[in-house]
């Protein structure tokens, strides 16, 4: 909890069900390597909650019919001098290249599945021919089930093709006679 310079009292409590890289392909009805082309946040509903709008061009689809342009929309941005901040939110800047998870909410419309869980931002490395995929900052409380706390691997950083393979190596099933996919 603390005190704003405006003087009003701030809570974060965010609490996540914490999602592996497997529950994240799973549940996405997308997963793309993206670019971030623009952001833009909107007021909506009632008390006015402040949504804002990314959108993504399509660089790679990994799952899912992926459109070569697309929004999904995350909690918190700044509309004019109101700001609105939701822990455990993804965050994205224009021009940046991601990884997302996404999951439908009506036509041509997504949200980040897992909230941060569902973003991975891409960074180029001098030593390394391809970017590596980092797990974006999570500041929310992950609530973990006795059976994820066993097995649930640490999110760490990986370079982008271990990343791609994990995510469609869990979409395609493998058949030792035919190969992946069923196809010799």
């Amino acid at each position: 909890m603390w005190l704003s310079p405006m003087g009003a009292l701030c809570v974060q409590a965010t609490v996540l069900m914490a999602l592996d890289l497997d529950t994240l392909t799973q549940r996405a009805d997308l997963v793309m390597r993206a670019e971030v082309l623009s952001l833009e946040a909107k007021t909506r509903g009632s008390p006015g909650r402040i949504l804002t709008d990314v959108e993504l061009r399509m660089m790679e689809c990994w799952k899912g019919s992926c459109p070569d342009v697309l929004t999904a929309f995350v909690a918190g941005g700044r509309e004019g001098v109101v700001e609105q901040r939701m822990s455990g939110s993804a965050q994205f800047m224009p021009g940046e290249e991601c990884v997302v998870f996404l999951k439908a909410q009506g036509r041509n419309r997504f949200r980040v599945l897992g909230m941060a869980q569902g973003k991975y931002r891409l960074e180029w490395k001098a030593d390394l021919s391809e970017p590596v995929a980092i797990p974006e900052k999570i500041d929310a409380e992950l609530i973990y089930s006795d059976a994820q706390r066993m097995v649930m691997p640490l999110r760490r950083e990986m370079p982008l093709s271990q990343l791609r393979q994990k995510v469609r190596g869990k979409l395609l099933p493998v058949d030792a006679k035919l190969g992946v996919g069923g196809k010799p």
